[in-house]
């Protein structure tokens, strides 16, 4: 059980598994070095969550495409089989650049923020019966929630934005 961390500088991917206590807490002190994984230009915004503990969701966006990298878990969590990515499932409201992208699974639903042309939106896409996988097709639309420019604390993050 590890939280999984990412970030971009200078061109270059890093990522790292921070391991987690057995309270959940995240073991700061046991934080390993950061790993190069890729290099290249910058998506404008990522996130990544889990559905169920049956699969592992990487959703980066560019100014205005996405794509999703998935990976099936095992039952502890554990990454098997082989990446596959496509172009993602969810939509931008609105229009001109995302600045931030935002999501996690809670209470049988994804919930989804985004900031798009100084615009933050909401939305909340419900899991199947099962909880193993986003409907997609029921998702609703997106709810302008704020506006302006979200604190550089905030990360971007319309889903905590005041």
């Amino acid at each position: 059980n590890y939280w999984r961390e990412g970030m971009w500088r200078g061109g270059v991917g890093y990522v790292r598994n921070v391991p987690l206590n057995s309270n959940g807490a995240i073991n700061w002190g046991a934080a390993p070095g950061w790993t190069q994984c890729c290099s290249g230009t910058a998506p404008r915004s990522q996130d990544a969550y889990i559905v169920g503990n049956h699969y592992y969701q990487n959703v980066f966006w560019s100014e205005t495409n996405c794509t999703e990298y998935r990976r099936p878990l095992d039952d502890n969590g554990n990454g098997t089989g082989t990446q596959t990515s496509q172009p993602c499932r969810t939509t931008a409201p609105g229009s001109g650049t995302i600045t931030s992208y935002t999501a996690y699974v809670v209470g049988g639903r994804l919930r989804e923020g985004i900031w798009r042309g100084g615009i933050g939106y909401v939305r909340d896409v419900p899991l199947n019966s099962t909880n193993t996988d986003i409907e997609w097709a029921q998702a609703p639309a997106w709810q302008q929630c704020c506006s302006g420019t979200p604190t550089r604390a905030q990360g971007g993050d319309v889903l905590s934005y005041p």
